[in-house]
């Protein structure tokens, strides 16, 4: 146990010393000093012990126990005492005599190291090596500078990239801002940007191929601008303007219409119609926009500039016409077309007897036997006996529309009730006074008057029908001199002829492969009326159909067309 002792003090004391000496020029010696010492020491004693007890079946057996037992024992001990004296002196590796001492190197520390401790040289920064003989690349690991890194002996340089100014510190690079000189050169608008600078250009222009200056881009001319409808250049960019009629929105591009219907600008004075970027002043039937001022209306005068397509007469009112007919003509339906008035309808148009209606007219006919008076509407009983005895042979006797011819005695009235033939034998019957026979009536010679008459009926009768079959014949002449002309050229035709007719309607007739086709103008109309080819009227059936109004033919497909001249038309 004493040695244990002596020894750990003695490892504390060299651990101490060791401790001391590190990075230390002086090193101590410890000088032992021994003493020896007596000291009472106890122990224990221990000493085996036996006894015998009864052990086995039923105790028979004696068995044998031991145990130690213990006693203090005293004695006198002697040990030694050592203490240690320090002493300071140069440590191992260090030159030279307390307290000046010198580490030692080997070969020495070289470009401005020092020896540090035995046998070590701290280097001078960018040296290394035992003796610092070897430059660091410090470039080639890990250094301090921002950018570029330069060896050189012992050292190294940092530099900067292009843009950038080293610092104070030699190490750290800072931008510089080229925008701060001169505005970097740029012609508008200069960026700093890391190292570097940009120059860029308002709205409007662009960089040119210096990249510094900047141009006009042109919006308006390259077609790179938003406007709706007018684009105009302005230093730097472009402005939107609008067309007549438009105006510009709130975004200043857009062009919206403006309607000066809805707004009153217009001043038409009677309806407006709004367009895209203006508007049309329209006028009310039968008024047209005048020819001066688009926004006023003035009265068509369509009875002149239209003929009013009136039959007979056009009287023009404000905002319209009206037609009216000549005498003897009455309004048709469509208040244009002027048909005859059958006058003889009300009132036997005024006439005693017989009214005949004609064409814009009537006239008064009496029945045989009277004769219309002065007045052209009364008939008054003719006496036919004071012209010729009324062509009887003997006697004439005049009658209310009539007359009677009677014969002398001895005579009686033959078949024609005119002449007189002698009675042979005759039988007197004084109560015959009319011309039948009697005996005592004379026989008479037969008048020459009624023979004169029939012979006139006769010959008149044979005329008419002459005249007919003539005429009839002349227009199937002129329908066939006609055949292989087209109808529309032939409409045309009679159009341009019939216009020139006022007053009376005017008819021609063309013939289709299975019809004959009557066209009737009556003031600028056209119509058309389709009859079997046997029938040629000269007047078209109520029943035409209206083809070509004021001068405007409406087509269809006709195969023949021939235009018949009335006696006594102009071609």
């Amino acid at each position: 146990m004493e040695n244990l002792r002596h020894v750990s003090l003695l490892f504390a004391v060299i651990i101490l010393n060791i401790l001391l000496r590190v990075d230390s020029q002086v090193c101590y010696t410890s000088m032992p000093n021994y003493s020896t010492r007596s000291e009472v020491l106890y122990r224990q004693v221990y000493q085996p012990q036996y006894d015998s007890y009864s052990c086995g079946f039923l105790g028979w057996s004696r068995c044998r126990r031991s145990y130690l037992s213990s006693r203090r024992q005293s004695y006198t001990g002697y040990y030694t005492i050592v203490s240690y004296t320090r002493v300071p002196q140069c440590c191992t590796g260090y030159n030279g005599a307390y307290p000046d001492c010198q580490a030692h190197c080997d070969g020495g520390c070289q470009n401005g190291g020092i020896c540090s401790s035995p046998g070590v040289c701290t280097c001078a920064a960018g040296w290394t090596g035992v003796n610092c003989e070897q430059d660091i690349n410090e470039c080639s690991g890990d250094h301090e500078c921002d950018h570029t890194c330069t060896n050189v002996i012992g050292s190294y340089v940092c530099s900067c990239d292009d843009g950038y100014e080293l610092q104070s510190d030699r190490r750290t690079c800072e931008d510089v801002d080229e925008c701060q000189s001169d505005n970097g050169g740029c012609g508008q608008i200069c960026s700093n940007t890391g190292g570097s600078y940009e120059c860029s250009c308002l709205d409007g222009y662009e960089l040119a191929n210096d990249t510094h200056n900047c141009t006009d881009i042109g919006e308006c001319l390259i077609g790179t601008h938003n406007c709706s409808q007018i684009c105009v250049e302005v230093a730097g960019g472009y402005n939107c303007s609008c067309s007549s009629g438009y105006e510009l929105q709130d975004d200043g591009i857009t062009c919206e219409d403006i309607d000066e219907c809805a707004q009153g600008s217009a001043g038409c004075s009677q309806n407006c119609s709004n367009t895209n970027g203006g508007f049309v002043c329209t006028c009310h039937d039968g008024y047209q926009v005048h020819h001066d001022d688009p926004t006023d209306c003035v009265d068509i005068d369509e009875c002149i500039e239209f003929r009013g397509c009136c039959h007979h007469i056009c009287y023009n009112i404000d905002g319209g016409y009206e037609c009216q007919c000549q005498p003897g003509y009455q309004l048709d339906a469509d208040n244009h077309t002027c048909k005859d008035a059958d006058e003889c309808i009300e009132s036997n148009g005024g006439c005693q007897q017989d009214c005949i209606n004609t064409i814009g007219s009537h006239y008064c006919r009496c029945d045989n036997g009277y004769a219309l008076d002065n007045d052209n509407h009364s008939c008054s009983d003719t006496n036919e006996c004071s012209n010729s005895n009324g062509e009887c042979e003997h006697n004439c006797t005049n009658t209310y529309g009539s007359y009677q011819c009677s014969c002398a005695t001895g005579y009686t009235l033959s078949e024609d009730s005119q002449i007189c033939s002698i009675i042979k034998n005759p039988v007197v019957d004084a109560s015959n006074q009319d011309g039948s026979r009697n005996s005592d009536v004379l026989p008479v010679a037969s008048g020459s008057a009624s023979v004169v008459v029939v012979v006139l009926v006769i010959l008149t009768i044979i005329i008419v029908i002459a005249v007919v079959v003539r005429r009839r014949q002349k227009k199937q002449k002129a329908l066939s001199a006609f055949a292989t002309t087209s109808r529309s050229s032939s409409v045309d035709q009679f159009e341009n002829w019939a216009l020139q007719k006022d007053d009376t309607a005017v008819n021609a007739h063309y013939a289709t492969s299975s019809d004959v086709v009557t066209l009737t103008t009556l003031g600028g109309n056209v119509y058309e009326t389709s009859m079997a080819s046997s029938h040629i009227y000269d007047e078209p059936p109520p029943s035409t159909k209206k083809i070509a109004q004021c001068g405007k033919e409406s087509k269809s497909d006709y195969e023949r067309l021939s235009l018949v001249k009335e006696p006594g038309d102009d071609p």
